[in-house]
């Protein structure tokens, strides 16, 4: 049967290939758990210190750390990751310091998925084209996001978080959450009195 509709084209062919994506994926990333463990613990560190320097400076003080998955990073190919810290006003300001990281390690389903969900033999000689499909993308991303929110808060349980946050100058209650970028973040760290 010839799909002629994006509508279609999710109903009969995208979920499925989404759901595959999500769960190898995710089995993935439990393969890999040990490497993942140590992406997090250094790259945190070495934000952390970042973080710390420009403290020393200009005697900010961290209430909030937000890492956020750049979407538009990974639809141009380059997965990051952005670690933000924000002082107590962090709702209505910027962030004092900023820090980037590849995420490839997330992502290497990533190209085959866009290949499997691009395959012509869907929707060749329809009216459908990849531009359309690719608007699905953003909500693949939203789940993704969620999902590594959901993981890292598990993956944070295995750390020492007093030696990942040494150095920084902290002010409680602190929060540390993950998400999108300019989107939904969940908690996924709280330090309290």
């Amino acid at each position: 049967m010839l799909i002629e509709t994006l509508d279609q084209y999710k109903e009969k062919c995208y979920q499925d290939i989404e759901e595959d994506f999500l769960a190898q994926s995710f089995a993935e990333w439990d393969k890999n758990f040990a490497a993942i463990c140590e992406f997090w613990r250094a790259d945190l560190r070495e934000a952390v210190n970042g973080a710390a320097a420009v403290q020393q400076e200009t005697g900010e003080i961290c209430s909030y750390l937000s890492i956020s998955l750049l979407l538009s990073s990974v639809h141009m190919g380059t997965p990051q990751l952005q670690i933000d810290f924000f002082d107590e006003k962090w709702f209505y300001g910027r962030p004092f310091y900023r820090h980037r990281v590849p995420a490839d390690l997330f992502f290497s389903r990533w190209l085959a998925f866009i290949r499997q969900a691009e395959d012509e033999r869907y929707y060749q000689r329809s009216a459908l084209r990849r531009t359309m499909i690719r608007t699905l993308y953003m909500g693949t991303l939203q789940r993704l996001a969620f999902s590594l929110a959901c993981n890292l808060k598990y993956w944070l349980a295995d750390f020492d978080m007093d030696e990942i946050l040494q150095g920084l100058v902290i002010k409680v209650p602190f929060h540390l959450t993950m998400g999108e970028y300019l989107g939904a973040q969940k908690p996924v760290f709280h330090m309290s009195n």
